[in-house]
């Protein structure tokens, strides 16, 4: 419970963790919670964690790491002594360093103060993770999962994940939202036009197990066999990615897709509203290990598009197969070649999907639906009163 003099203040919330760039899931999430209306709530103080170099340092025992996590341990020490907020919000990381970093920050604000830890593991693979780690690392995750309060999870099917250290009284759901709103009227406008070429988008960083090759070679094969369509390809390359770049561009190449498949880096504000407006059909074939719930999934249901998506992770609580899109298996090339030709031959189904996708998001995925339920969550934690449970979707 809250102290009797905090009721004359806001509550402080310490939020750890890096911002843009680079561009993914974590560093847009704390930026959004920053820039949002969670602030007339709480006295929200940042503990800014973030290297601004590019994805293939992420996570990884370097100098300039190590420096910056020492830094980031006196910096909390310095807010746990003397500013004393009533909360901790953390992201867990999935790899060795990030880990290491965020179960450092839990076991010291527990020794230099009584603050309400609050972990939002925004993946798939956390258990995953642990379990093939080495047993003293495993320990460690323990030691420090036990000090901490309450567990967000980003999926109702991620729920498993955390119970061997959380009862499921202490697991919130509360799914991404986004502010992205290329029609804030709600009406949404698309074209379909049957003279122009069907437009593809794939928009996320650009990584194996994103897909990329996978929907290449979906392409190919449906190329000569249905109407006119082009791909773009958005989205910065990860130090995966750049590894199988020559084998990307050698298989456009040898495959005559040079016509069809645009890359169009890094898209963002009006340049990624009008990409997706221009978007007839968004395919994100991902079967990363790490994926929980694309905000890029959302931002193309937002902008009415219907989704070519996988069954992974949460994905399928978002996508309804059949309704607001399709999904395929990971890694079927031949199943995606199928949902691709299907959608590309039916402008009316495809209207009717991102339509129904467009709906879903205004239901469930909004910014503010988002924010209304972190809010909930952090008043539930520090134990203001009793609420409703988080707004989430359910298929």
């Amino acid at each position: 419970m809250l102290k009797e003099s905090s009721a004359k203040r806001k509550p402080k919330i310490m939020i750890i963790g890096s911002i843009p760039p680079p561009y993914h899931g974590c560093t847009i999430a704390i930026q959004n919670l920053l820039n949002s209306r969670i602030k007339e709530e709480f006295d929200l103080l940042h503990l800014d964690t973030s290297d601004h170099r590019d994805f293939k340092n992420l996570g990884k025992f370097d100098l300039i790491n190590i420096s910056l996590a020492l830094k980031n341990l006196l910096q909390l020490a310095f807010t746990c002594i003397f500013k004393k907020p009533d909360a901790i919000y953390v992201l867990p990381g999935t790899n060795t360093g990030s880990c290491l970093r965020e179960g450092l920050f839990i076991i010291l604000t527990k020794l230099l103060g009584n603050s309400i830890i609050i972990s939002h593991f925004r993946t798939s693979y956390f258990k995953n993770f642990y379990y093939h780690s080495k047993w003293i690392y495993r320990r460690f995750i323990d030691f420090f999962l036990k000090r901490t309060n309450r567990a967000i999870v980003l999926g109702e099917c991620l729920r498993p994940m955390v119970e061997p250290w959380f009862p499921v009284d202490r697991v919130d759901v509360i799914p991404n939202g986004t502010a992205f709103d290329p029609y804030p009227g709600g009406k949404v406008i698309k074209s379909f036009d049957h003279n122009n070429p069907v437009q593809l988008t794939y928009m996320s960083n650009i990584d194996p197990t994103k897909g990329v090759l996978i929907l290449l070679e979906a392409i190919k094969n449906i190329f000569d066999h249905t109407q006119p369509f082009q791909l773009t390809i958005a989205g910065a390359w990860t130090s995966s990615g750049l590894e199988v770049k020559k084998k990307v561009e050698g298989f456009i190449n040898q495959s005559s897709l040079r016509e069809v498949v645009r890359f169009a880096g890094i898209v963002a504000g009006k340049t990624k509203e009008e990409l997706l407006k221009e978007t007839d059909i968004f395919v994100l074939p991902t079967f990363y290990p790490v994926e929980a719930h694309p905000h890029s999934i959302i931002e193309a249901m937002a902008a009415g598009c219907p989704v070519i998506s996988t069954w992974h992770a949460a994905i399928p609580e978002t996508v309804i197969h059949g309704e607001t899109g399709i999904l395929v298996e990971k890694e079927n090339v031949e199943e995606l070649a199928r949902a691709l030709k299907r959608l590309i031959e039916h402008p009316e189904l495809r209207r009717k999907m991102g339509l129904t996708g467009r709906r879903r998001y205004e239901q469930f995925y909004t910014m503010d639906i988002n924010i209304s339920n972190m809010i909930t969550v952090f008043k539930k934690a520090l134990g203001a009163y009793t609420v409703h449970s988080p707004r989430v979707g359910r298929s």
